[in-house]
């Protein structure tokens, strides 16, 4: 069969907000990513609650549509019984009032990254502090083999007018309750091969360099002396309570999958920024908001198309913009490489914690080492050096990971030096701690 490939997918890093992404120099638009996965639920037609013979078979609507309507209006629910999937936590200086009918504002919806498990999190007004009602928990929903979570039955809420009247123009209640088949819908099976998951990926890729430059941009400016005004100043970075975990966990070993997508790398050089208190506060709240609001929803949106493709692919099936391709096993992915720091620290002494504070953690391919290589030559001037990298660091990089095997499918294979689209998997034992009472 000839390959087919659309060309939304055979151009994806033409497309100018892929190219924004791969660019340091370019600001990302990240509403406009987050609200490409939108469910809208007031667009979908789903089927009644019964059949033709009556029979309660449950609507096709999916909770995760749902459950994102009621977190898009800030909704109320109340979870009436709830057993925890983790162990408990107790953070210092709260207590709980009651383990039965956590209730709150939806705030946001969580996922996993590495095993499939979802939830809900909400203000739960049932924590209670010295002076002050409700903190935010997250529920699981379903566990960690991506199976419904038997720590809970149902959730309670009261429709606004536009969900009322949508529940019963489609005739979805039985008996004042919905009752749901799918977390995510099936329909998504096909998603990890669309152009927006693929722009998704690169765009989560993109969120952890920028968080590690700005976190490293972060420290250089406290330790030239800039502080923030004061611990309630807007952007400063919060003291976290200490948490002590309480009762019985085991540990527990489950299959899930991995994914990647094969991309460019990102290139070029973020805006240089004035070290002043005002753009400590600045950087600190845009990081925390990379970090902690976009990022969850575009991991959300990834891992329930992973999910989807996961749980309900016959095969290895695929979608009518894509022919004539198959996975193919032992790919070795190339090594990452760092530098060490350690080397780092005596090469460059009078500076030492601007370079080491950017360079821990990163990873390189061995080709782009002149790009990212990066020094401050004064703490007051950022720049970087995109000369080639000395011969004495050269010889002080290491790989940090070895050629791992993956699972690969090529759909698009460009002319020599240009990058083709690829799609990387792999399943995995994922070991995950749990309440002792968890069901395997």
């Amino acid at each position: 069969m000839a390959k087919k490939i659309a060309m939304t997918l055979k151009k994806i890093f033409e497309n100018p907000i892929a190219k924004t992404i791969m660019d340091r120099t370019q600001k990302v638009d990240w509403q406009y990513l987050m609200d490409l996965w939108k469910p809208g639920l007031f667009n979908r037609k789903p089927a009644p609650a019964y059949n033709n013979e009556g029979e309660l078979k449950g609507t096709d609507l999916d909770l995760h549509t749902f459950l994102s309507a009621l977190v898009d209006r800030g909704a109320v629910i109340n979870i009436p019984k709830y057993q925890s999937m983790r162990e408990s936590v107790l953070k210092e200086g709260q207590m709980i009032v009651s383990k039965d009918n956590r209730h709150g504002k939806c705030t946001g919806l969580s996922s996993h990254k590495d095993v499939f498990s979802f939830g809900i999190r909400i203000k739960d007004a049932n924590v209670m502090m010295t002076d002050e009602v409700g903190d935010s928990r997250v529920f699981n929903l379903m566990n960690i083999t991506g199976e419904w979570h038997e720590g809970w039955h149902k959730l309670q809420f009261m429709p606004d007018a536009k969900e009322n009247d949508f529940i019963k123009e489609y005739e979805l209640n039985s008996d004042d309750k919905l009752v749901f088949t799918h977390f995510i819908s099936p329909w998504r099976r096909h998603s990890i091969y669309s152009a927006p998951h693929f722009l998704t990926k690169m765009a989560i890729n993109r969120i952890d360099d920028e968080a590690k430059y700005l976190s490293g941009l972060i420290q250089v400016m406290l330790k030239a002396g800039i502080k923030y005004p004061g611990e309630e100043t807007e952007g400063a970075p919060k003291v976290w309570p200490k948490q002590t975990s309480v009762g019985d966990d085991k540990k527990v070993t489950v299959k899930s999958i991995t994914y990647e997508v094969e991309t460019p790398p990102i290139s070029g050089i973020y805006p240089k920024i004035e070290m002043t208190q005002e753009n400590l506060i600045a950087i600190t709240s845009t990081k925390k908001w990379l970090v902690y609001t976009v990022k969850p929803i575009l991991q959300y949106a990834i891992r329930g198309n992973e999910f989807a493709n996961y749980k309900y692919i016959n095969g290895n099936e695929f979608p009518h913009w894509i022919k004539g391709v198959a996975w193919k096993d032992e790919y070795k992915k190339p090594p990452t490489f760092t530098v060490n720091t350690n080397f780092i620290k005596k090469f460059k002494d009078d500076t030492i914690n601007s370079v080491l504070l950017l360079m821990k953690d990163r990873s390189y391919r061995e080709n782009e080492l002149p790009l990212f290589y990066q020094e401050y030559s004064d703490l007051n001037n950022l720049f970087f050096n995109n000369s080639e990298v000395p011969e004495e660091i050269k010889e002080k990089v290491k790989a940090t990971k070895g050629r791992v095997t993956f699972e690969r499918l090529i759909m698009f294979q460009p002319d020599v030096g240009m990058y083709g689209v690829s799609l990387l998997r792999k399943t995995i034992d994922k070991t995950e701690t749990v309440n002792k009472n968890y069901e395997e």
